[in-house]
């Protein structure tokens, strides 16, 4: 049996449209991760444009999910009149 580290998943279509719902901390990980490792590898030209889109993607995410959050407190905090 070959190393799964070795293999490409390929999944079919239908699978790879399906929705799950992730925690927010594992994308950060896997962006962290990424981002650490990125300087210390050499990447192929079409690897590279794949990680980078990757870590573009995961970025745009918590930021957004960042935003929504800072949002919802901004509501739910008690607002102090004069």
């Amino acid at each position: 049996m070959s190393s799964p580290q070795n293999e490409n998943i390929m999944l079919p279509e239908e699978l790879m449209k399906t929705t799950i719902t992730i925690n927010l901390g594992f994308l950060i990980s896997i962006l962290n991760l990424l981002t650490n490792i990125t300087p210390r590898t050499q990447w192929k030209s079409k690897e590279l444009y794949q990680a980078g889109t990757i870590v573009e993607n995961l970025t745009k995410v918590i930021r957004d999910m960042e935003k929504k959050f800072n949002e919802s407190q901004k509501n739910t905090d008690p607002q102090i009149e004069n």
